[in-house]
């Protein structure tokens, strides 16, 4: 269930996360050590978090080049750009 989890934190990272979780919880509960399921948290949580800085960065430059152009459709770099007004 690790490696189920490391292999789902890569594709899937919230979904890997709680598998992650879950698989190296039972193992704990077992009393074996489980390193594919520790790296399938270190990965999920890694990719979630570079995932919300893509996401903000991106906000940030579509509010920033709106603010710059203001309300309307505009051609920027050959991607059409509507801002509200």
């Amino acid at each position: 269930m690790g490696l189920v989890g490391l292999i789902l934190a890569i594709v899937a990272p919230l979904i890997g996360l709680i598998v992650s979780i879950i698989a190296r919880s039972q193992s704990k509960a077992a009393g074996m050590p489980n390193g594919k399921a520790k790296a399938g948290i270190i990965v999920s949580i890694v990719l979630m978090v570079l995932g919300l800085l893509v996401v903000g960065i991106s906000v940030a430059t579509v509010i920033s080049t709106c603010g710059d152009l203001g309300p309307g459709s505009h051609q920027v770099n050959g991607i059409t750009v509507t801002c509200g007004g």
